[in-house]
């Protein structure tokens, strides 16, 4: 395969077939839609991987799909030959300089331990967007399948020695105090402030009323 303009013609031809099937068998399970890394070349220590749209990005400066797809180049083939699982965790030094290419040539390098900086460019070479540095951090493959990424989880808090007791409550109709209930003996703002909104007004209108609601109470003494 020949080494297309703007590679340096010593780079070495890699080998991209099966990696979205490697990757798979790694935890990564990638769509089609998704499966944009098409060749890559090996540059000293650095590695080439060019990166082709699988649909129209309208909309963005860059097509966040291509910037996964970007990511698959580092684990498919940067860390081709690493065991267990690695996301990635902290993006520092992001530039993004254009869009609108359809093929696009990511460079990989090393960026210190576990940390990797990547050059997106496209096939002139013309910058399209930069991360200085891009830090991995390693999961289980059980720490995916069970989802904890993405659970949200409800911690009860007991009350403490602080707990303050009955709290008020401040029913508003309108913008007038309606009712007060368990009431604080104390010369102290309500801990709750429950108002009634109805009609037939927009989300924006009643967010826009409730947000009025509330200044011309916190206003009154």
């Amino acid at each position: 395969m020949p080494v297309p303009a703007g590679i340096p013609a010593d780079a070495v031809p890699l080998d991209t077939t099966g990696v979205y099937d490697e990757l798979a068998a790694r935890a990564y399970a990638y769509g089609p839609a998704f499966q944009c890394l098409t060749a890559a070349w090996q540059v000293g220590d650095d590695i080439v991987a060019e990166l082709t749209a699988t649909h129209d990005g309208a909309g963005f400066v860059v097509d966040p799909l291509m910037i996964d797809a970007a990511l698959h180049a580092v684990l498919g083939l940067a860390h081709r030959d690493e065991a267990g699982v690695r996301i990635p965790f902290a993006w520092t030094g992001i530039t993004a300089y254009r869009g609108g290419a359809r093929k696009l040539r990511v460079w990989i390098s090393a960026a210190g331990r576990d940390t990797t900086s990547l050059t997106i460019t496209d096939e002139s070479g013309t910058p399209v967007l930069s991360v200085r540095s891009l830090a991995w951090r390693p999961v289980t493959v059980e720490h995916l399948a069970a989802g904890a990424l993405y659970q949200v989880t409800w911690t009860e808090i007991a009350p403490g020695a602080a707990d303050p007791g009955p709290l008020s409550v401040v029913t508003l109709d309108g913008d007038r105090p309606v009712a007060q209930l368990g009431a604080i003996p104390r010369a102290e703002p309500p801990a709750y402030v429950v108002a009634g909104l109805t009609g037939d007004g927009s989300a924006g209108d009643t967010t826009r009323r409730a947000l009025h609601l509330v200044q011309r109470f916190l206003a009154d003494d």
